[in-house]
């Protein structure tokens, strides 16, 4: 009967595998509505519709953008250019599929352009990795949205001994609960045992942050860490004759 159980749970992972696999959003640079933008990073300007597909921009970690954003002429009717509205938006970081805002703002306004000057700092985060960002902005009716492909100059920092010492962790942990016929705590471990197995990926760019395809590695790990431990529990013990 655990057998079957073990059987049915692989099964139904490869097939959450297989889905996840191929629901994975395209990368690249995309801008639509009727909106202009660029953005300049020390000396570098960055417009977003002229980046093309798949093209990663490197830029420090941190430094301060001067941007400048316009609605395109004709998008707004004369009579309500001058008329206040409200408008709203927000940057969002893809991270396996999911978007996790880092960035928000929302007030009135009459204006069609605007500038501005805005200071960053993400040191936290290891360079060389590939991340992709989503800003949207609504003005009214009006909706404009773009994504980009940005990898941040300089090392990984401690990002790669937090992501080394978390594998070798919750496989020690896995491998105890799996002993110890643990199935519940064994899950939890595999799941922590998956998703740094994907970080480690991540990392050393063996997988893109953004792909929905990560999400494997946590969810095997969460059956796995379960069913084996369910397996050896299963095992008939020989009595002494």
């Amino acid at each position: 009967m655990r057998r079957s159980i073990g059987q049915a749970a692989v099964t139904t992972t490869l097939a959450v595998a297989s889905l996840l696999a191929i629901t994975v959003e395209p990368a690249g640079a995309v801008v639509t509505g009727p909106c202009d933008a660029t953005g300049a990073i020390v000396a570098t300007a960055y417009v977003p519709r002229r980046i093309h597909g798949g093209e990663v921009v490197t830029i420090p970690k941190a430094a301060t953008v001067r941007w400048q954003g316009s609605i395109v002429a004709g998008a707004v009717p004369r009579a309500a250019a001058r008329a206040r509205v409200a408008y709203r938006g927000d940057v969002e970081l893809t991270v396996a599929g999911f978007g996790v805002s880092v960035d928000r703002w929302h007030g009135t306004t009459a204006k069609v352009a605007t500038e501005g000057v805005r200071p960053y700092d993400v040191r936290v985060l290891p360079g060389g990795v590939v991340y992709r960002l989503h800003g949207t902005h609504r003005r009214g009716r009006l909706t404009c949205s773009g994504a980009v492909l940005v990898k941040l100059d300089g090392g990984k920092g401690a990002a790669v001994s937090i992501a080394y010492a978390g594998t070798a962790a919750t496989f020690l942990l896995a491998l105890l609960f799996t002993v110890r016929a643990r199935w519940a705590l064994g899950a939890l471990a595999g799941l922590g045992l998956g998703a740094f197995v994907a970080l480690d990926l991540v990392l050393f760019a063996r997988a893109d942050l953004a792909s929905r395809a990560l999400l494997v590695f946590p969810v095997a790990g969460l059956v796995l860490g379960a069913v084996l431990p369910m397996t050896r529990r299963s095992r008939p013990t020989r009595l002494a004759a």
